[in-house]
């Protein structure tokens, strides 16, 4: 029965697990534009403006597996899902372009020639929950120069048939992005439990009551480093009816953003079913049995979880207690049972503790004192309670003994019956 006992308390039991989804849109230019001025300055023959507003930013979903683990404290992981991470740059940027003319004596004016967008989208898959130990760690989208978004053109007719402006606005954005996991947090209840690499686990204790199940609310922090920046390279030239010329060809470097920050995924909440062992209230004195015969005692276990309840049982203390079946199993809403049985083999009180373990994680132990008494009917010197009754169900009456008087008892009773009858 030790052995039996060990190898139950050794078991480790586990809910069915959970998936869920960790999300993140992470609006990070709403709050960035940017305006160049007139370049070189307004005071030259042809200058050039541009006022750049980004919207959008960076956009993680990772899907994850959630298992919790116990005896004891809850052992909580969460593992992600092969081939369901993504984390990529969802971004517009929007110019306008103004151009400054000032050829004196023959034409003078600021023209706000266009206002475009473009978008850009870089994106990249991957398996892992990005934790510290993780291979992916930490992740990387970069767009370079080498992107060279379509140069925008625009005429102006300056002089109309002599001269003219043509522009040509080349952009090159530069945008990188780092996400580095840094831990994740899980909280039940009170309690909150640590992620804090990849194939790690929190530890968390349970509720002080079993609901029959948990709900578990996940947040998700990662570190978040992000440099965005563009050059706009424009070119004016002048048509004439005696030739073309070159005016404006520059770079206008724009550093847009540099931004590292902490960023906390919005929380991601889900249930993990248990096992619920409802708490055993009766009586466990089984009363008084005659040696040779025994008697049965039912202790039902119900399930009010939604986990399947299981277990093993046995008894510790005096031989003269057994329980059957050893190992129990009851289905969500359900109730399975024992049968603890008393088979005196001396007289007297016997004692003994029914021990019930499961994988109830809130009460995984449960110890039930068991009271017997056994009696011989044969002998004179005891009285066993006249409210017990025996196994076979009939009330016991007196000590059980037979209903003739004894010659002891014959030898009391005479004399007081010869006072009575001489009065």
């Amino acid at each position: 029965m030790l052995l039996l006992a060990l190898s139950a308390q050794a078991q480790t039991f586990q809910s069915e697990p959970a998936e869920m989804v960790f999300e993140d849109t992470f609006d990070l230019f709403g709050f960035v534009n940017f305006d160049t001025g007139y370049l070189p300055s307004q005071n030259d023959p042809i200058s050039v403006r541009f006022h750049v507003t980004p919207t959008g930013g960076i956009v993680t979903e990772m899907e994850a597996e959630s298992n919790m683990e116990w005896p004891t404290a809850f052992k909580h992981s969460l593992a992600a899902i092969p081939g369901e991470g993504l984390f990529g740059i969802d971004t517009s940027v929007e110019i306008e372009f103004e151009v400054h003319i000032d050829v004196i004596g023959i034409y003078q004016s600021s023209i706000p020639l266009w206002q475009e967008g473009f978008s850009i989208t870089e994106g990249i898959a991957f398996d892992t929950l990005v934790l510290p130990g993780s291979p992916e760690f930490p992740l990387e989208v970069a767009v370079a120069n080498t992107s060279l978004i379509d140069p925008f053109e625009y005429d102006i007719d300056v002089v109309p048939g002599i001269a003219g402006l043509g522009f040509q606005v080349d952009i090159f954005p530069e945008l990188s992005t780092e996400m580095a996991g840094n831990r994740i947090e899980t909280q039940l209840g009170a309690e909150i439990g640590t992620q804090s690499g990849e194939g790690g686990f929190a530890q968390i204790d349970p509720p002080s009551g079993n609901p029959g199940e948990v709900f578990l609310q996940s947040t998700y922090f990662a570190d978040l480093t992000t440099t965005f920046g563009i050059v706009i390279r424009p070119a004016a030239e002048l048509t004439t009816i005696i030739g073309d010329f070159d005016l404006v060809a520059f770079d206008i470097p724009i550093d847009l953003l540099s931004d590292t920050r902490e960023r906390a995924f919005s929380p991601a909440v889900y249930t993990h079913p248990l096992p619920a062992l409802e708490p055993i209230d009766m009586g466990t004195d089984v009363g008084v049995v005659e040696i040779g015969n025994l008697r049965n005692l039912e202790i039902p276990l119900r399930n009010l979880g939604v986990l399947g309840l299981e277990g093993t049982a046995w008894v510790e203390g005096s031989d003269t207690f057994g329980v059957w079946p050893q190992y129990f199993y009851a289905t969500e809403g359900n109730t399975d049972g024992l049968v603890v049985t008393f088979a005196p083999d001396a007289v007297g009180e016997e004692l003994a503790t029914l021990v019930i373990e499961s994988n109830d994680p809130v009460t995984p132990l449960v110890r039930i004192p068991l009271t017997g008494t056994g009696f011989d009917p044969d002998a004179v010197d005891q009285v066993p309670d006249p409210d017990q009754q025996n196994i076979s169900g009939e009330d016991v009456k007196g000590c059980g003994c037979s209903s003739s008087p004894s010659p002891l008892l014959a030898w009391l009773v005479l004399p007081a019956l010869m006072m009575h009858r001489r009065r």
